[in-house]
């Protein structure tokens, strides 16, 4: 038996501009994001424990519990409880939930939940609706399986089996910017069946309550790589995320995607120009951020420094709202379904079923979760992949270019990320990331 050894240590601040990595100091201007001004002081603490072989192995304790959870218990319940059975294979594959803890916490972050009572005291129940919203990626399709399976909103349903006041989307378009609520109206035509819910005709947008998912920026960036939808940018398919570029090789770069060697064309070069050092140290290179195009529609096209760019304003204008709304974490959703799940439709002034009945008036016997891909078009991605894919510390960089993390790392709205605790991830660089001339 190891010998188990408990070992505290700080992350602190030291200043508004700068916070500590192990012993090297990053410093970062607050107008460019990142690691901006404000962070607070925090603790996390470690177990570290030495096992027979000598060996050690990090974990970490919760907080809240003082209790270090059994890894493979807690991620094998979750999939059991969704009727997935077990396999070698499966298990074999499964991140400990030690480093689920580790990288977002061991409970929930709900931000708006204070505006819950404003919501239910502005709108009538037998008027409420709940909607999801959220960048492509985020999980928009997940949380409307979750709420339809398992919450009964006041208002009646439209028929026996789909109740119509738990919508598919906000009424104005859930990718769509939180600035054009009360100013579009989606239709319901394109949708499939099963999405009688799509459409935004006759809703009145002030009775909805918007459920917007976020994900951890360094994994959606990945999943945009995979499936970018109507959002456009030059890349390459073996280097993406690919936020910035070499200035001098831009024009070359732009020839190649003509020639079709790139997936995605470029029609406008970027006006934001860095400086930073190359790996040989020997002097500055000039670097500049590649923009994405987001499509919104045939008439709507929007472009955007990068896809760091992107995720930092769409999800800054949700969170600077007034109006009531939850911003709901993709991850917590995916590890922890029931506790998320009731918090939403709680807040909505709506009750949880007894069990995910299909039916409003047959509860079965408990929460329902959602084993199988949510989506109805390409890029399912089951529950088992999903926990294997973001539960692993290791998957959540992999792919990126030294360059593309430092510069996420440097560029990431530094308020977004301490709100929901998305932590950065190390330097690679043998350079430290305050050298980076912005």
């Amino acid at each position: 038996m190891g010998i188990m050894v408990v070992s505290i240590f700080l992350i602190r601040t030291i200043n508004p501009r700068s916070i500590i990595f192990g012993n090297n100091v990053v410093s970062k201007s607050k107008q460019h994001g990142g690691l901006g001004g404000g962070i607070k002081s925090h603790l996390r603490s470690f177990v570290r424990t030495s096992d027979s072989d000598g060996k050690s192995k990090t974990t970490t304790i919760d907080p809240a519990t003082s209790s270090i959870a059994s890894s493979s218990l807690v991620m094998r319940n979750l999939l059991e409880s969704a009727g997935i059975s077990i396999t070698d294979e499966i298990l074999s594959q499964l991140p400990p939930y030690s480093e689920v803890a580790k990288l977002y916490g061991s409970k929930p972050i709900i931000q708006g939940l204070d505006t819950c009572q404003t919501f239910q005291n502005t709108v009538q129940k037998e008027k409420a609706y709940i909607a999801p919203a959220g960048m492509f990626n985020s999980g928009t399709h997940l949380i409307n399986r979750y709420l339809t399976e398992n919450c009964v909103m006041p208002r009646k349903a439209s028929n026996d089996e789909e109740d119509a006041s738990i919508r598919f989307q906000v009424p104005w378009g859930k990718h769509w910017p939180a600035s054009y609520r009360l100013n579009r109206i989606v239709t319901s035509s394109g949708h499939g069946k099963g999405e009688i819910a799509a459409g935004g005709e006759g809703i009145v947008q002030t009775d909805v309550l918007p459920i917007v998912m976020i994900k951890d920026p360094f994994t959606w960036m990945l999943s945009m790589c995979r499936n970018p939808y109507s959002v456009s940018w030059l890349h390459r398919s073996d280097q993406c995320p690919q936020l910035s570029s070499v200035k001098d090789k831009l024009k070359r770069t732009k020839n190649m995607a003509r020639r079709g060697i790139y997936e995605h064309t470029l029609k406008e070069s970027a006006n934001n120009i860095h400086r930073e050092s190359n790996n040989d140290g020997d002097g500055k290179i000039e670097r500049q951020e590649i923009p994405v195009h987001v499509n919104y529609n045939a008439t709507l096209k929007v472009t955007y420094s990068s896809l760091v760019g992107l995720w930092n304003d769409w999800y800054r204008e949700w969170n600077d709202v007034t109006f009531p709304r939850l911003i709901i974490r993709y991850e917590d959703l995916l590890f922890h379904p029931e506790k998320v799940t009731t918090q939403i439709c709680t807040c909505a002034g709506g009750e949880m079923k007894v069990g995910g009945a299909n039916k409003r008036n047959s509860p079965t016997e408990s929460f329902k979760p959602v084993a199988q891909g949510a989506k109805t078009h390409g890029g399912q991605s089951g529950l088992t992949a999903a926990i294997i894919r973001y539960g692993d510390l290791t998957k959540r960089v992999k792919g990126y270019s030294d360059y593309d993390l430092k510069h996420a790392s440097m560029t990431l709205d530094s308020e977004l990320l301490q709100k929901f605790q998305y932590p950065l991830p190390p330097p690679r660089l043998k350079e430290q990331w305050h050298d980076i001339l912005y």
